[in-house]
């Protein structure tokens, strides 16, 4: 299979050609393939004068280069972390809601004024960190007390674990070609 040194391309199968080794960061001898570290140097890893390495494009989307991509250079992140910090700016509507307890019948929370018994509950999600996750009556009748949320129904999210960041991919081997003819500039 003719390829230059150094070309990479993609393969539908699940080994190496002759001439080929799979773009999966393995580090080469220096000494065995000279070619190849003439055209890839240490750009993509290895100590000079033993070894240099392929590039890993494994989970990896494949870039052209320009000012912002420069060659050899990994960017991005399979998972991205989240916090408080990092969530953009947003705001949450509100929605009329009830809850009661047995003994008070249920009521629709249709209107500004509910009739007795109906309670509207707002769950402050971004004022200020005293108040964050505190369940606010917005209205309740002045007879009536309150009857607190179940617990399951007001959880904390995000606890700053990681989510999956990649677009939607299929897996596909890339090779790089180790003998063949030398890429010569135009």
């Amino acid at each position: 299979m003719d390829g230059y040194i150094g070309e990479i391309r993609a393969f539908a199968f699940n080994y190496a050609p002759d001439y080929w080794v799979p773009c999966n960061g393995q580090l080469l001898g220096i000494s065995e393939f000279q070619a190849l570290y003439a055209v890839l140097g240490n750009r993509y890893g290895g100590t000079y004068p033993n070894t240099f390495a392929v590039p890993d494009l494994r989970g990896y989307a494949i870039a052209g280069t320009d000012n912002t991509n420069q060659l050899g250079v990994k960017q991005g992140t399979e998972s991205q972390g989240l916090s408080e910090a990092t969530l953009p700016a947003h705001t949450h509507s509100y929605t009329p809601a009830y809850v009661t307890d047995t003994s008070i019948p249920p009521v629709t929370a249709n209107s500004s004024t509910p009739s007795a018994g109906g309670y509207l509950y707002h769950l402050v999600a971004n004022v200020t960190t005293s108040t964050k996750g505190t369940v606010v009556p917005m209205y309740v009748p002045p007879s009536v007390t309150p009857v607190a949320l179940a617990t399951q129904a007001i959880v904390q999210t995000g606890d700053s674990g990681n989510h999956e960041n990649r677009q939607p991919l299929q897996a596909i081997n890339y090779m790089i070609c180790t003998i063949g003819a030398y890429p010569a500039p135009s």
